[in-house]
């Protein structure tokens, strides 16, 4: 049974529609999981760094202090 040109031409539309908000969505969820790894990745970035500065002090003192 054919479906009628215009009908089906309102179904394609409709799949694609659907396909470009699928996409879309999953776009925004890989967006949202990268800044929420960027994110961790500096607040890591920024305890290295807090916890080299210490290391680094408490060599210099235990230096200073023979």
């Amino acid at each position: 049974m054919a479906l009628n040109p215009y009908l089906q031409e309102k179904l394609i539309n409709e799949r694609h529609a659907k396909i470009r908000q699928d996409m879309q969505q999953s776009q925004r969820q890989v967006h949202t999981e990268q800044r929420w790894m960027l994110t961790g990745m500096s607040k890591f970035g920024t305890l290295l760094i807090a916890l080299g500065y210490r290391l680094q002090r408490s060599g210099q003192q235990s230096t200073a202090h023979p």
